[in-house]
């Protein structure tokens, strides 16, 4: 809310449609911010999705919208993947964002339900893997590369990919766990599965700390060995919680992403299809 008075935007209209909260402001069909809670894929965990197509709006509400994200990260205490099509995060510049949405060409709201189409175009969208190795910033690759293979597989990490590309899917998946709760919460369900698997792979793309403080965690195990069981499992991580607190912290202030780029980058030839 101090987002919002220091803008000048009111909430005039809120609306629940499914499990998608639509925010609009100003009355202005045009300023409308979209917000649900998502499973994750395999998971009894659920996530904060978010979208609002500011390219329909102006600068001033693009700018808006990045700041609620920065808000809204900044107390739940976990990072964003930001797409923002106009390339302002890049370049900083309101000059060049003007310009950009000037010179958009995009058809004109005339409906919510026409913004709600895009939501499920996007989501729903192609992905080439040619293109995306052929971008020529860093932006989205990893996480664009990463979901065009787990499509493939039914968002399965298995034996039909080359162990390059194991590599970087397990990294990636890990990492988003990293970002968006910790590895108490990779550990506690299906992550605790591949855990080994996802420690080697963390070495095999040169992310050698984000390894060692992934083993760190093992060792808290009996044995150091993570149970299969995931009752016994949860019960274990609700023993040794406190100790895997600063853990935690350290996962998710260490940089992993950057290592998944660099080695997809390094290694395209076994990605390209």
């Amino acid at each position: 809310m101090i987002i919002l008075i220091k803008n000048k935007y009111s909430p005039t209209s809120v609306q629940i449609d499914g499990n998608v909260c639509f925010i609009q402001f100003d009355n202005d069909e045009k300023k409308m911010i979209f917000l649900s809670l998502k499973k994750e894929r395999n998971s009894k965990h659920c996530f904060i999705y978010g979208e609002s197509h500011t390219v329909y709006a102006d600068a001033e509400f693009h700018l808006f919208a990045l700041e609620v994200v920065n808000y809204i990260a900044k107390n739940i205490g976990c990072k964003f993947y930001v797409d923002d099509a106009t390339g302002y995060l890049e370049h900083g510049s309101k000059e060049k964002l003007e310009q950009y949405i000037e010179n958009c060409d995009l058809q004109p709201v005339v409906s919510d339900d026409l913004l709600r189409k895009s939501i499920i175009e996007h989501q729903n969208r192609p992905l080439d893997i040619n293109e995306i190795l052929s971008r020529e910033n860093e932006r989205n690759v990893v996480v664009d590369a990463y979901e065009f293979f787990m499509r493939q597989s039914k968002w399965e990490i298995d034996d039909r990919f080359h162990k390059t590309v194991r590599n970087f899917l397990y990294c990636v998946f890990y990492d988003g766990f990293i970002e968006n709760g910790g590895i108490s919460v990779f550990l506690v369900d299906n992550g605790g599965l591949m855990a080994n698997s996802v420690a080697n792979a963390l070495r095999n793309i040169g992310a050698i700390e984000s390894e060692r403080i992934l083993r760190k965690c093992f060792k808290l195990f009996p044995n150091s060995v993570i149970p299969e069981d995931e009752a016994e499992r949860q019960k274990l991580l609700r023993i040794i919680e406190d100790d895997l607190a600063p853990l935690d912290i350290a996962a998710y202030n260490t940089d992993t992403y950057s290592f998944c780029y660099r080695y997809l980058m390094k290694n395209k030839e076994y990605f390209l299809m």
